[in-house]
């Protein structure tokens, strides 16, 4: 069901901002709610009456865009996700540092596979990555006759079988496009800045299509979802062990001069898992070390650190026997 009767429209917000005021008409279809924004108060008030008349007559509302089958844009031509990606990539491209545009490219590369319409005659994926980094979402190169056959072949079958923008605006669309960016090719997840890297773009997408008359209104807005969390696990084999580490004190008892302080640098940082500068700043009157195997020690400040006086915290030493 893409339509709804039940429909309830709000006043409108005014937002008091530094650089001006912001009108807002927020109204409910169904159970989701959308906004628009504007900047005059002329504009929103003139929004806000066609919705309520719309609302009147008895039209159906559709339950993905908000708006009403009077105001359905049967002018504007669905344009695709590839076509739209790269016209954004274009408007970002000449204030954009090398960086930046880089980061773009990724970004939009590991969006693109979410909103293809078939896996039918898809190009290779390393292939098909490939070409819309190097190619696709590079302004400079897009147009490049020299590009690689197979290149132009993937943009093509690219910009043929990917999605309309408009289906952003639904649910399971949106869900699926996130949680793809959340994940690498082998399917783990991603470190939390890159996922949180790729969201930022993709909602300075959306912005961009609903500036461009091709959504409603953003709908990551208020869109619940989580990134999977990435278990990390502790390779065993790869930390040392108390016998290893006697072991290595023992070695290092043995260096000419500094070996007696180095014994007991690299001992409080393993026995009381300290950090280099709080280790390097430990003075006797921190230290509480019983004749029985144990003791804690309090530490003040770490070397070369400027924070205020008094006890950070206490570290507890088990076995720095």
């Amino acid at each position: 069901m893409t339509t709804s009767y039940d429909v309830r429209i709000w006043s409108i917000d005014v937002y008091q901002g530094k650089r001006g005021s912001a009108y807002s008409v927020r109204w409910r279809v169904g159970t989701r709610r959308f906004k628009q924004r504007y900047k005059t108060r002329a504009l929103a008030d003139s929004f806000r009456a066609e919705l309520v008349t719309a609302a009147r007559k008895g039209e159906p509302f559709n339950v993905h865009t908000g708006r009403p089958a009077s105001m359905a844009r049967a002018t504007v031509q669905p344009i695709g996700w590839y076509e739209f990606a790269c016209a954004y990539m274009d408007m970002k491209w000449g204030s954009a540092a090398a960086t930046y545009r880089r980061s773009l490219s990724e970004a939009l590369t590991a969006i693109t596979p979410a909103l293809l319409d078939t896996e039918q005659r898809c190009p290779d994926g390393v292939l098909l990555r490939r070409a819309l980094h190097r190619w696709g979402f590079n302004t400079a190169r897009r147009a490049d006759p020299q590009s690689p056959a197979e290149v132009r072949a993937a943009l093509l079958w690219v910009a043929q079988h990917t999605m309309p923008v408009a289906r952003f605006a639904e649910p399971d669309v949106l869900r699926r496009v996130l949680d793809t960016i959340a994940r690498k090719l082998d399917g783990t997840p991603a470190a939390g800045s890159v996922v949180s890297k790729r969201r930022r773009v993709l909602f300075n997408t959306m912005e961009f299509a609903v500036e461009r008359k091709l959504l409603a209104t953003n709908p990551l807005t208020g869109f619940k979802w989580s990134a999977p969390r990435q278990t990390v696990a502790v390779d065993k084999r790869l930390v040392v062990n108390p016998v290893q580490a006697r072991t290595l004190l023992a070695a290092v008892r043995n260096t000419q001069r500094s070996g007696p302080r180095l014994v007991a640098f690299f001992g409080v940082m393993y026995f009381a898992a300290l950090r280099p500068e709080e280790a390097a700043n430990l003075r006797t009157v921190n230290l509480s070390l019983p004749r029985r195997v144990g003791g804690s020690c309090t530490l003040t400040r770490p070397a070369r650190t400027p924070v205020p006086n008094g006890p950070m915290t206490v570290a507890s030493v088990t076995d720095a026997s």
